[in-house]
């Protein structure tokens, strides 16, 4: 029988970081089509939740099916994908395999 966390392996979250720039509209935008046309991701409104001390942070929250996820802006750390390990790790897969300005 496998551990705990192999049981529930998938369902925590997983944080990507897939651009160093953080404030890349262009790459926002390519991204967002990205998952709209791959994956039927359905976006929310963007909150901005900065200033969080020295640092903007700006969450971009989406669906895909019945999971939650979001890319998320951070300022020195990038734009990341969170959400459910492996549909993270498929949309990273992919996206890897199609685009040459992954990270």
């Amino acid at each position: 029988m496998g551990s705990f966390r192999d049981f529930f392996k998938g369902y925590f979250d997983r944080e990507v970081t897939i651009h160093p720039k953080e404030w890349d509209t262009e790459f926002v935008r390519r991204f967002k089509i990205f998952l709209e046309e791959n994956y039927g991701a359905r976006f929310s409104e963007t909150e901005s939740v900065g200033p969080v001390g020295s640092q903007d942070f700006t969450i971009m929250p989406f669906t895909i099916g019945n999971s939650q996820l979001r890319l998320q802006a951070e300022t020195y750390m990038g734009i990341s994908i969170v959400g459910p390990t492996k549909i993270v790790d498929e949309i990273i897969s992919h996206y890897k395999n199609i685009c040459e300005d992954f990270n």
